[in-house]
C-alpha cells in the first residue's frame, strides 16, 4: 500500500513543483568538471513529500494509533524543516539547532536513553542519564545529516536508507523475535522508498530534497537509538518495555556506508580548513565516478557494499553460538579502509588507475593471455560441474523430501529451457533456477559423508570434496580480479537474488538447520553463485551448460531419493 501511495503521489509532487518552479538547479555547465552536482538540467526536489505522506497514509489505514508518537511528531517536524529549506533556504546553524531540539523532544518523550552500550566481546560501557541522552540526540542528528550528505547521486540516498532500515528492523527481530517494528515502521518506510525510487533511479525525474532526506535520517536514527537503548515496542499500547541492547558495531554497520563516508569527509574538510558542512566532491561516490564507473555502476556498487557489510553486522546476533562478536569490527575496518582510500582519490590518481586498467585490457588482447584466461575459465567451469554433478553420485542415500524437491526444481529448469529468451526477458528466471537447483544439490551432497572402497576398506573422500570449494573460491576471486571490466559492476536483480539466498538459508529454524547442515550449505552456495556469475558475465552461453548439468544431477537425485537409485559397480 505504501508503494502504491508513493507511486501515485510523486506525479502530483512533480506537477506542484513545476507549477511553482521548485527545482534543484545544476551548479554550472556540463563542460566544467569542478561542478559538484551531477545532474545537468533542473529537477524537482520535493519528492520527500511523497515518501512521508505515503508512510503516514499507510499507518492511518492500518493502525488505530501511531507507534512511537514522539518519534512520529519529531520526524514530521524535521520533515517540515527540510521542506522549508528546500523552498526558502535556511541557514545551516539554524537547521542544526532545530534538528537538536526535535531529536531531544523524541528522546525525552519516550525516554530513549541508552544506559549501557554493548561494545561486543563481553564489554559494556555504562552511561549516566545525561551522557546517554546526549548520545541518543547525537545519533539521531548524525543520521539526519548522514542521509542528507550522501544524497549525491540518483537513487543513492533512498537505496541506502532502504537497506539501512531493513537491516535495522531485522536486527531488532533477531534480538526480540517481535515483528512490530518491521511491520508497522520498516515496511511502510520501505514501501514508500520503493515507490519513490521508481522515479528517482537514474536518470531521475525527481529528488527527495532535504525534506525527504531529513525525515529518513531522523526515523533511521530513532530506530538506531531504540536498538541501542535495549527497549522493545509494545504495539498494542505504544509503550516501551525493557529488552537487551544490541551491539553498537552491529547497529552502525547497518548504515555503514553513509556513516563512515560522512565522518571521513567531514574530518577531511576540517583538516583542509574548510567548514565540515560545506559541500564538495570528496564523497565515496565521487571517487568511484572518477575512476571510471558510470552513474548506475557507482550506485549499484554502493548498494551491494552496504548490504554485504550490514549482513556482517548481523552475524553475532543471528548466530551467537559461534562467537562472532569481532565480525562487525572486521567489517568496520574493511569499509573504513575502503572509504578512506577512496576519499584520497584525486585527478592524477584516477587518471593513473584508468591508464593501468587500459593497459591490462590491452594485454588481455594478446593470444597467449587470452588462451590462459580461457583455460582458467574452463578449469573453474569443470570444477563447478564436478561439484554439482558428481557430488550426488558419491553422497549415498538421499532423503525422499530432497528427491521430491529436486523434481520440482527440475521442472522449473526444464520450463526455462523451453521458454525462448525473448519471452523470459532477462536472466532473472535463469538465476532463480540455478540458485534453487544448486541449493537442492548441495543438500543432497551433504546428506552423508562421501565414501569410496579402497583395497577392501572404506575411505572418506569428503576432504577432497570440501577442498574443491576452497579451490573454486580462490580461483574465482583471482579470475574476477584479472578479468574485471567496468560492465561487471552493473548489478542486476539476479545478482542480488544470488547474494540473498544464502542469507535466507541461514534463517531456517531448528531442528532443520542442523538436520540439513544449512550453515555449511549457505557458505558453499555463496562460492557456487560467485563462480556462476563470474563465468556468465564473461560468457553468457555458460548458463545454458550449467542448467543442463543441474537438470541431469537433479534427475539423478530424484530417482535416488524417491526410488532408491544407487550406482553399483
Amino acid at each position: 500500500m505504501a508503494t502504491a501511495f508513493s507511486m501515485a503521489l510523486v506525479p502530483m509532487v512533480l506537477k506542484f513543483a513545476g507549477t511553482f518552479q521548485l527545482y534543484d538547479i545544476p551548479d554550472v555547465a556540463e563542460s566544467n568538471s569542478s561542478a559538484r552536482k551531477i545532474h545537468l538540467a533542473p529537477i524537482p526536489r520535493l519528492g520527500g513529500i511523497a515518501i512521508v505522506l505515503s508512510f503516514f497514509l499507510t499507518q492511518v489505514v492500518w493502525l488505530k494509533s501511531a507507534p512511537l508518537p514522539g518519534v512520529m511528531l519529531g520526524g514530521f517536524a524535521v520533515f517540515l524543516l527540510g521542506v522549508a529549506d528546500d523552498v526558502i533556504s535556511i541557514r545551516p546553524a539554524y537547521r542544526f539547532v532545530l534538528q537538536i531540539l526535535f531529536a531531544s523532544f523524541a528522546v525525552r518523550y519516550h525516554n530513549l536513553v541508552p544506559q549501557t552500550l554493548d561494545l561486543g566481546v563481553g564489554i559494556n560501557l555504562v552511561l549516566s542519564h545525561e551522557v546517554g541522552f546526549a548520545f541518543a540526540v547525537f545519533v539521531i542528528v548524525g543520521a539526519i545529516n548522514t542521509i542528507n550528505m550522501i544524497d549525491g547521486l540518483d537513487g543513492l540516498a533512498g537505496g541506502l536508507a532502504l537497506i539501512g532500515v531493513a537491516l535495522l528492523s531485522f536486527l531488532y527481530f533477531l534480538k526480540t523475535h517481535d515483528l512490530g517494528l518491521l511491520l508497522f515502521i520498516a515496511c511502510p518506510m520501505i514501501g514508500a522508498i520503493v515507490g519513490f525510487l521508481r522515479y528517482n533511479t537514474h536518470p531521475a525525474v525527481v529528488f527527495m530534497g532535504d525534506g525527504g532526506s531529513n525525515w529518513l535520517g531522523f526515523m533511521i536514527g530513532a530506530v538506531m537509538v531504540l536498538l541501542l537503548s535495549g527497549q522493545q515496542i509494545d504495539f498494542t499500547t505504544s509503550a516501551l518495555v525493557a529488552s537487551a541492547p544490541l551491539p553498537l558495531a552491529s547497529v552502525v554497520l547497518c548504515l555503514a556506508i553513509p556513516v563512515l563516508d560522512t565522518a571521513i569527509v567531514m574530518v577531511g574538510r576540517m583538516r583542509r580548513g574548510s567548514h565540515p558542512m560545506k559541500a564538495d566532491k570528496t564523497h565515496l561516490h565521487h571517487a568511484l565516478l572518477k575512476i571510471g564507473l558510470s552513474h548506475t555502476q557507482t550506485v549499484s556498487a554502493l548498494y551491494f557494499l552496504g548490504l554485504v557489510v550490514g549482513v556482517i553486522g548481523l552475524l553475532p546476533v543471528a548466530f551467537p553460538e559461534y562467537g562472532l562478536d569481532l565480525a562487525p569490527y572486521v567489517g568496520i575496518v574493511l569499509v573504513f579502509s575502503f572509504v578512506l582510500v577512496a576519499s584520497n582519490v584525486n585527478a592524477e590518481t584516477a587518471i593513473g588507475f584508468l591508464e593501468q586498467r587500459a593497459h591490462i585490457r590491452d594485454l588481455s588482447e594478446y593470444k597467449i593471455v587470452s588462451r590462459v584466461i580461457n583455460l582458467w575459465e574452463n578449469f573453474n567451469r569443470y570444477i563447478l560441474y564436478v561439484i554439482l554433478l558428481a557430488g550426488p553420485a558419491f553422497a549415498g542415500a538421499v532423503r525422499r523430501d530432497v528427491g521430491i524437491a529436486s523434481a520440482a526444481v527440475g521442472l522449473l529448469i526444464l520450463a526455462s529451457i523451453i521458454l525462448s529468451a525473448s519471452r523470459r526477458g532477462d536472466d532473472f528466471l535463469d538465476s532463480t533456477c540455478i540458485a534453487l537447483a544448486s541449493t537442492v544439490l548441495l543438500v543432497a551432497n551433504n546428506s552423508n559423508t562421501m565414501m569410496v572402497a579402497w583395497d577392501g576398506a572404506k575411505v572418506s573422500i569428503q576432504p577432497l570434496y570440501n577442498g574443491l570449494f576452497g579451490l573454486l573460491m580462490v580461483s574465482t576471486i583471482l579470475l574476477f580480479i584479472v578479468t574485471v571490466k567496468k560492465r561487471y559492476f552493473i548489478f542486476k536483480p539476479s545478482d542480488f537474488l544470488l547474494a540473498t539466498i544464502p542469507l535466507v538459508l541461514l534463517l531456517v529454524p531448528e531442528p532443520f538447520r542442523t538436520e540439513y547442515r544449512i550453515n555449511i550449505i549457505s557458505l558453499r552456495s555463496i562460492v557456487v553463485f560467485a563462480a556462476v556469475r563470474t563465468l556468465v558475465k564473461r560468457k553468457e552461453f555458460v548458463i545454458a551448460h550449467i542448467k543442463g548439468v543441474t537438470l541431469l544431477a537433479l534427475t539423478f537425485v530424484f530417482f535416488a531419493g524417491v526410488y532408491g537409485l544407487r550406482i553399483v559397480y
